[in-house]
């Protein structure tokens, strides 16, 4: 017969056997959950490691733009304001229009009266064309490029003499500021029938004269006379008013 000693030994063994195999299972529960959790840090840190590199990269991409230099967009050119072949820009209208502004006056939308190209290169042509057209605007494209002209008050009236007007002035496109006509207005144009004189400021020294026919004709002329030009000596800016000839490949006339 089993002692109780062997008996208590044959209940306890199992009991402790038991006791193991669940201790184990429960090491291996947590080892599992443990794995799941470490495998868990790991994605949440690799999404982290995901989020910092694609934030470095957006900053490195706005540091980027504000080292890049600033592309500006062409600047659209604005609607012509004057029907011109020689005024072909709005930098040289914004000049003209300074130039105005420098007379006390605002240019409004011009209207061509006569374009030599066009209506012809005749005196005749043009007095046909400006007669009896006060505020006007002659604008010269000399053969070599430059711009020349003047502005005036009086009519271009046939009337074989001098007109006075105070208000009348010149400009060469290339220079900051207009010429004005002397104290008093005296001899501010030049006006004459026929195919010989057409436009004409100054007096007999022709501050600015076109002569007739002016495509085939090398008489046109500038000279410092009438008007005053600040120590630039005439239209063409020699610093002398000595007479200079030259070629004219446009002649435009505008009311104001």
């Amino acid at each position: 017969m089993l002692t109780s000693f062997k008996k208590m030994m044959l209940t306890w063994i199992p009991r402790e056997k038991q006791i193991i195999i669940n201790q184990n299972s429960k090491i291996a529960e947590l080892e599992q959950k443990n794995e799941l959790l470490a495998q868990r840090l790991q994605e949440q840190a690799e999404e982290h490691k995901q989020q910092l590199y694609r934030m470095v990269e957006e900053i490195k991409q706005e540091i980027q733009l504000q080292k890049a230099p600033i592309v500006q967009q062409p600047i659209q050119p604005k609607q012509q304001k004057i029907d011109s072949v020689i005024i072909t820009d709005d930098i040289k209208f914004i000049k003209l229009a300074n130039f105005f502004n420098q007379a006390g006056r605002q240019l409004q939308q011009p209207t061509l009266l006569y374009r030599g190209t066009l209506h012809g290169g005749l005196s005749s042509d043009f007095h046909q064309k400006c007669d009896d057209k006060a505020n006007t605007l002659t604008i010269v494209k000399v053969s070599d490029g430059k711009i020349i002209g003047g502005f005036t008050t009086q009519t271009w009236n046939s009337n074989n003499g001098q007109k006075q007007d105070q208000n009348a002035w010149l400009f060469n496109i290339e220079a900051a500021s207009i010429f004005k006509i002397k104290q008093g207005g005296k001899d501010a144009i030049y006006t004459m029938a026929g195919d010989t004189y057409g436009v004409s400021f100054g007096n007999g020294g022709w501050d600015l004269y076109v002569a007739s026919d002016f495509l085939n004709n090398t008489n046109n002329c500038v000279k410092g006379a009438s008007y005053e030009y600040n120590g630039s000596g005439n239209l063409f800016l020699t610093n002398k008013p000595e007479e200079v000839r030259f070629s004219v490949s446009e002649v435009e006339v505008f009311q104001v």
